[in-house]
Protein backbone atom coordinates (compact mmCIF):
# COMPACT_ATOMS: atom_id res chain seq x y z
CA UNK A 1 0.00 0.00 0.00
CA UNK A 2 1.44 3.57 -0.75
CA UNK A 3 2.90 5.20 2.14
CA UNK A 4 0.50 8.17 1.83
CA UNK A 5 -2.64 5.40 2.58
CA UNK A 6 -0.70 3.81 4.67
CA UNK A 7 -0.67 6.85 6.92
CA UNK A 8 -4.18 7.84 6.51
CA UNK A 9 -5.33 5.16 7.35
CA UNK A 10 -2.89 4.80 10.64
CA UNK A 11 -4.76 8.24 11.41
CA UNK A 12 -8.11 7.23 10.51
CA UNK A 13 -7.89 4.17 13.09
CA UNK A 14 -6.65 5.82 15.74
CA UNK A 15 -9.36 8.65 15.68
CA UNK A 16 -11.81 5.70 15.30
CA UNK A 17 -13.58 6.87 12.16
CA UNK A 18 -15.06 3.89 10.31
CA UNK A 19 -13.37 3.16 6.36
CA UNK A 20 -12.87 0.95 3.95
CA UNK A 21 -10.06 -0.52 1.27
CA UNK A 22 -10.34 -0.97 -1.63
CA UNK A 23 -8.28 -3.18 -3.84
CA UNK A 24 -8.33 -4.30 -7.53
CA UNK A 25 -7.80 -7.58 -7.45
CA UNK A 26 -8.28 -8.38 -10.87
CA UNK A 27 -8.09 -5.89 -14.05
CA UNK A 28 -9.19 -6.78 -17.63
CA UNK A 29 -8.95 -4.73 -21.16
CA UNK A 30 -8.73 -1.29 -21.11
CA UNK A 31 -9.52 -0.68 -17.66
CA UNK A 32 -8.27 2.43 -16.03
CA UNK A 33 -6.89 0.64 -13.07
CA UNK A 34 -4.46 -2.22 -12.46
CA UNK A 35 -4.27 -4.97 -10.78
CA UNK A 36 -3.44 -3.70 -7.07
CA UNK A 37 -4.51 -0.41 -6.83
CA UNK A 38 -5.66 0.85 -3.48
CA UNK A 39 -8.16 3.55 -2.49
CA UNK A 40 -9.27 4.27 0.53
CA UNK A 41 -13.45 4.83 1.13
CA UNK A 42 -15.49 6.67 3.78
CA UNK A 43 -18.21 5.43 5.77
CA UNK A 44 -20.12 7.95 3.09
CA UNK A 45 -18.78 5.95 0.49
CA UNK A 46 -16.73 9.16 -0.90
CA UNK A 47 -12.60 7.98 -2.08
CA UNK A 48 -10.68 9.29 0.63
CA UNK A 49 -7.21 8.96 -1.15
CA UNK A 50 -6.23 6.45 -4.01
CA UNK A 51 -7.51 5.53 -7.01
CA UNK A 52 -9.39 2.17 -8.27
CA UNK A 53 -10.96 3.14 -11.74
CA UNK A 54 -13.05 6.07 -11.45
CA UNK A 55 -16.19 6.94 -12.27
CA UNK A 56 -18.75 4.28 -12.57
CA UNK A 57 -16.11 2.06 -10.41
CA UNK A 58 -16.22 4.28 -7.84
CA UNK A 59 -19.86 4.65 -7.61
CA UNK A 60 -20.30 1.10 -7.02
CA UNK A 61 -17.19 0.40 -4.81
CA UNK A 62 -19.04 3.24 -2.94
CA UNK A 63 -22.26 1.33 -2.51
CA UNK A 64 -20.33 -1.93 -1.57
CA UNK A 65 -18.28 0.00 1.38
CA UNK A 66 -21.12 1.55 2.76
CA UNK A 67 -22.76 -2.41 2.91
CA UNK A 68 -19.67 -3.10 4.32
CA UNK A 69 -19.41 -1.29 6.83
CA UNK A 70 -22.86 -1.76 7.88
CA UNK A 71 -22.42 -5.33 8.19
CA UNK A 72 -19.06 -5.99 9.15
CA UNK A 73 -18.26 -7.99 6.22
CA UNK A 74 -15.89 -7.50 3.15
CA UNK A 75 -17.57 -7.40 -0.17
CA UNK A 76 -16.54 -7.73 -4.27
CA UNK A 77 -17.71 -5.48 -6.75
CA UNK A 78 -17.72 -6.78 -10.80
CA UNK A 79 -17.74 -4.43 -12.95
CA UNK A 80 -18.07 -5.04 -16.68
CA UNK A 81 -16.80 -1.13 -17.97
CA UNK A 82 -18.10 -2.34 -21.49
CA UNK A 83 -22.07 -1.53 -20.52
CA UNK A 84 -23.26 1.93 -19.26
CA UNK A 85 -23.10 1.79 -15.58
CA UNK A 86 -24.09 3.95 -12.38
CA UNK A 87 -25.45 7.62 -12.81
CA UNK A 88 -22.48 8.73 -14.99
CA UNK A 89 -23.65 6.40 -17.64
CA UNK A 90 -20.05 6.51 -18.73
CA UNK A 91 -19.23 3.52 -21.57
CA UNK A 92 -15.47 2.15 -20.39
CA UNK A 93 -13.81 -1.06 -21.65
CA UNK A 94 -12.81 -3.93 -20.07
CA UNK A 95 -13.40 -5.48 -16.19
CA UNK A 96 -12.52 -4.87 -13.12
CA UNK A 97 -12.98 -6.94 -9.32
CA UNK A 98 -12.61 -4.62 -6.94
CA UNK A 99 -12.53 -6.28 -3.05
CA UNK A 100 -13.82 -3.99 -0.54
CA UNK A 101 -12.92 -5.02 3.35
CA UNK A 102 -14.57 -3.13 5.93
CA UNK A 103 -12.19 -1.63 8.83
CA UNK A 104 -14.34 -0.66 12.19
CA UNK A 105 -12.66 0.43 15.60
CA UNK A 106 -13.56 -1.53 18.57
CA UNK A 107 -15.89 -0.10 20.64
CA UNK A 108 -14.36 1.82 23.24
CA UNK A 109 -15.07 2.04 27.04
CA UNK A 110 -13.65 5.47 28.37
CA UNK A 111 -13.73 5.54 32.17
CA UNK A 112 -14.14 8.88 34.26
CA UNK A 113 -12.59 8.62 37.52
CA UNK A 114 -10.45 6.53 40.01
CA UNK A 115 -10.38 3.81 42.57
CA UNK A 116 -11.30 0.08 42.97
CA UNK A 117 -14.19 0.76 40.88
CA UNK A 118 -12.77 2.20 37.81
CA UNK A 119 -9.61 -0.70 37.84
CA UNK A 120 -12.43 -3.66 37.82
CA UNK A 121 -14.86 -1.80 35.01
CA UNK A 122 -11.51 -1.65 32.94
CA UNK A 123 -10.21 -5.13 33.50
CA UNK A 124 -14.28 -6.64 32.94
CA UNK A 125 -14.83 -4.26 29.66
CA UNK A 126 -11.38 -5.29 28.43
CA UNK A 127 -12.73 -9.39 29.09
CA UNK A 128 -16.06 -7.84 27.01
CA UNK A 129 -14.17 -6.92 24.17
CA UNK A 130 -13.47 -2.93 24.55
CA UNK A 131 -10.84 -0.85 23.94
CA UNK A 132 -10.11 0.77 27.41
CA UNK A 133 -9.39 4.43 28.05
CA UNK A 134 -9.21 6.17 31.78
CA UNK A 135 -9.11 9.52 32.57
CA UNK A 136 -7.85 9.70 35.82
CA UNK A 137 -5.69 12.98 36.73
CA UNK A 138 -3.50 10.45 38.96
CA UNK A 139 -3.72 7.25 37.01
CA UNK A 140 -0.44 5.22 36.01
CA UNK A 141 -0.93 2.38 33.98
CA UNK A 142 0.65 0.02 36.64
CA UNK A 143 -2.99 1.03 38.55
CA UNK A 144 -4.98 0.11 35.09
CA UNK A 145 -2.79 -2.76 33.67
CA UNK A 146 -6.10 -3.44 31.49
CA UNK A 147 -6.42 -0.07 29.65
CA UNK A 148 -5.29 0.81 26.53
CA UNK A 149 -4.95 4.67 27.46
CA UNK A 150 -4.17 6.18 30.40
CA UNK A 151 -5.29 10.31 30.36
CA UNK A 152 -3.49 12.27 33.08
CA UNK A 153 -3.62 15.94 31.42
CA UNK A 154 -7.56 16.59 31.39
CA UNK A 155 -8.77 18.43 34.08
CA UNK A 156 -11.28 20.20 32.67
CA UNK A 157 -12.18 16.91 30.43
CA UNK A 158 -11.67 19.21 27.38
CA UNK A 159 -9.54 16.27 25.88
CA UNK A 160 -11.91 13.13 26.75
CA UNK A 161 -10.90 10.77 23.42
CA UNK A 162 -14.50 10.08 22.21
CA UNK A 163 -15.01 8.07 18.88
CA UNK A 164 -18.29 7.45 17.45
CA UNK A 165 -18.41 3.91 19.73
CA UNK A 166 -17.56 5.11 22.77
CA UNK A 167 -19.47 4.65 26.29
CA UNK A 168 -18.70 6.95 29.00
CA UNK A 169 -18.31 6.05 32.20
CA UNK A 170 -18.79 8.96 35.30
CA UNK A 171 -17.49 7.22 38.41
CA UNK A 172 -15.99 10.45 40.02
CA UNK A 173 -18.19 11.56 42.40
CA UNK A 174 -16.75 15.07 41.75
CA UNK A 175 -18.35 18.38 41.50
CA UNK A 176 -17.56 18.77 37.86
CA UNK A 177 -19.19 15.63 36.87
CA UNK A 178 -21.73 17.64 34.88
CA UNK A 179 -19.05 19.41 32.50
CA UNK A 180 -17.77 15.51 32.55
CA UNK A 181 -21.25 14.75 31.08
CA UNK A 182 -21.30 18.18 28.75
CA UNK A 183 -18.38 17.02 26.57
CA UNK A 184 -19.27 13.58 26.48
CA UNK A 185 -22.41 14.35 24.83
CA UNK A 186 -20.76 17.73 22.78
CA UNK A 187 -18.19 14.76 21.29
CA UNK A 188 -20.95 12.56 20.68
CA UNK A 189 -21.04 9.51 22.94
CA UNK A 190 -22.37 6.47 21.76
CA UNK A 191 -23.66 6.25 25.42
CA UNK A 192 -22.92 7.51 29.31
CA UNK A 193 -23.03 5.92 32.55
CA UNK A 194 -22.77 7.53 35.89
CA UNK A 195 -22.29 5.76 39.12
CA UNK A 196 -24.24 7.84 41.52
CA UNK A 197 -27.21 7.47 43.96
CA UNK A 198 -30.81 8.80 42.71
CA UNK A 199 -29.93 12.34 44.86
CA UNK A 200 -26.78 12.85 43.04
CA UNK A 201 -28.03 11.99 39.81
CA UNK A 202 -31.03 15.11 40.52
CA UNK A 203 -28.17 17.68 41.65
CA UNK A 204 -25.76 16.82 38.51
CA UNK A 205 -28.70 16.42 36.02
CA UNK A 206 -29.64 20.23 37.46
CA UNK A 207 -26.21 21.41 37.25
CA UNK A 208 -26.08 20.48 33.38
CA UNK A 209 -29.27 22.08 32.32
CA UNK A 210 -27.60 24.69 33.84
CA UNK A 211 -25.08 25.06 31.09
CA UNK A 212 -26.52 23.94 28.41
CA UNK A 213 -26.79 20.11 27.94
CA UNK A 214 -29.97 19.07 26.20
CA UNK A 215 -32.57 17.65 28.23
CA UNK A 216 -32.93 14.52 26.13
CA UNK A 217 -29.26 13.97 26.20
CA UNK A 218 -29.72 13.79 30.19
CA UNK A 219 -32.86 11.50 30.08
CA UNK A 220 -30.70 9.29 27.93
CA UNK A 221 -28.18 8.92 30.72
CA UNK A 222 -28.25 5.45 32.92
CA UNK A 223 -28.14 6.53 36.31
CA UNK A 224 -27.49 5.08 38.52
CA UNK A 225 -25.31 2.90 36.23
CA UNK A 226 -25.60 -1.03 36.26
CA UNK A 227 -28.24 -3.63 36.49
CA UNK A 228 -29.69 -5.18 40.16
CA UNK A 229 -26.98 -8.26 40.99
CA UNK A 230 -27.23 -7.52 44.51
CA UNK A 231 -24.11 -6.83 45.49
CA UNK A 232 -21.67 -3.94 46.54
CA UNK A 233 -18.37 -4.64 46.25
CA UNK A 234 -16.77 -2.48 44.15
CA UNK A 235 -16.32 -5.46 41.90
CA UNK A 236 -19.32 -6.58 41.57
CA UNK A 237 -20.59 -2.65 41.21
CA UNK A 238 -18.15 -2.66 37.95
CA UNK A 239 -20.13 -6.05 36.56
CA UNK A 240 -23.41 -4.67 36.64
CA UNK A 241 -21.94 -1.55 34.81
CA UNK A 242 -20.41 -3.20 32.34
CA UNK A 243 -23.32 -5.88 31.74
CA UNK A 244 -25.70 -2.92 31.22
CA UNK A 245 -23.67 -1.72 28.70
CA UNK A 246 -23.37 -4.85 26.38
CA UNK A 247 -27.14 -5.32 27.03
CA UNK A 248 -28.13 -1.87 25.64
CA UNK A 249 -25.19 -2.08 22.83
CA UNK A 250 -26.41 -5.72 21.54
CA UNK A 251 -30.50 -5.14 22.50
CA UNK A 252 -30.49 -7.56 25.01
CA UNK A 253 -33.73 -7.77 27.48
CA UNK A 254 -31.65 -7.81 30.76
CA UNK A 255 -33.48 -10.86 31.60
CA UNK A 256 -33.08 -14.83 32.43
CA UNK A 257 -31.79 -16.64 29.57
CA UNK A 258 -34.42 -18.80 30.68
CA UNK A 259 -37.18 -16.67 30.30
CA UNK A 260 -36.24 -14.93 27.36
CA UNK A 261 -35.65 -18.58 25.39
CA UNK A 262 -39.64 -19.21 25.50
CA UNK A 263 -40.85 -15.72 24.20
CA UNK A 264 -40.83 -16.80 20.92
CA UNK A 265 -39.21 -12.99 20.03
CA UNK A 266 -36.11 -14.04 19.29
CA UNK A 267 -34.90 -13.30 22.19
CA UNK A 268 -35.17 -9.26 22.19
CA UNK A 269 -38.01 -8.73 23.91
CA UNK A 270 -38.17 -5.42 23.88
CA UNK A 271 -34.50 -4.44 24.88
CA UNK A 272 -32.58 -3.30 28.55
CA UNK A 273 -35.03 -1.37 30.23
CA UNK A 274 -33.94 2.48 30.88
CA UNK A 275 -34.05 3.94 34.51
Amino acid sequence: MPQDLIALAAALSSAGTPFCTATVVRSEGSASARAGAKALVGADGRILAGHVGGGCVDAMVAEAAQEALRTGRPGRVEVELSDELGATGVPCGGRLEVFVEPHTARPRVLVVGSGRIVQALSEFAARAGFDIVVDDPAGTREQYPAADGVVTDDSDYSRLPVTPDTWVVIATHHKSDHIAIQEAVRRGARGISMIASLKRRGSVRQLALEVGVPREALDAIRCPAGLDLGGSTPELIALSVVAEIVAVRNGGTCRPLREVRHDGDGGRGGGCPSH
